[in-house]
């Protein structure tokens, strides 16, 4: 039984609310149990979206796939977003300290029909170095998953200048041009 009551702009209430939709018998429930709040959905189509100003920002669907900024997200975590280059707040960001603009970030974008990046940068303040395997007890594959030495690549390199317009290239047989 759901006991409780309402006072001024404040519901006091235990137990469960429910909600139940007749048609089909999907239904709601919201509790707490031991300081924990629980938020269950029942039904074919179940699942949950979290909406401000009636526009859902996030969604998690029967498959417990959660989506930011798309209600039918395609893996355990979808993002999807605008973004233009690099030096962009990107689509994803993870930050040290408290998030604030100046804090060192990673951050990653896409720009549409064209490339997607990942920089380290302090917004408005400075480009950070990127590092992979910085404990150097890793190798780093491009286009390949068993990489033997620290950067193993299959295929061509190309080392250039941009100022020059030369560079040197590198082939899989071995020769370099």
């Amino acid at each position: 039984p759901l006991t409780g009551g309402l006072t001024g702009t404040t519901a006091n209430f235990v137990g469960t609310i429910r909600t139940t939709n007749t048609s089909d018998n999907s239904y709601y429930s919201l509790f707490g149990n031991n300081g924990s709040l629980t938020l269950d959905t029942y039904g074919v189509n179940s699942g949950m979206q979290f909406k401000i100003l009636g526009s859902t920002k996030l969604t998690m669907d029967n498959s417990g796939n959660v989506g930011i900024g798309t209600t039918t997200p395609i893996s355990k975590l979808s993002v999807t977003g605008t973004t233009g280059g690099a030096n962009d707040a990107g689509i994803v960001q993870i930050t040290t300290g408290t998030g604030a603009q100046a804090d060192t970030k990673l951050t990653i974008g896409v720009v549409d029909n064209d490339y997607a990046w990942v920089e380290t940068v302090n917004s408005g303040i400075a480009v950070r170095n990127f590092v992979i395997n910085p404990r150097g007890s890793g190798n780093v594959g491009i286009r390949t998953v068993s990489p033997a030495v620290p950067l193993d690549v299959e295929g061509k390199i190309r080392s250039s200048n941009d100022n020059s317009g030369s560079y040197l290239e590198m082939f899989n047989d071995g020769d370099v041009s």
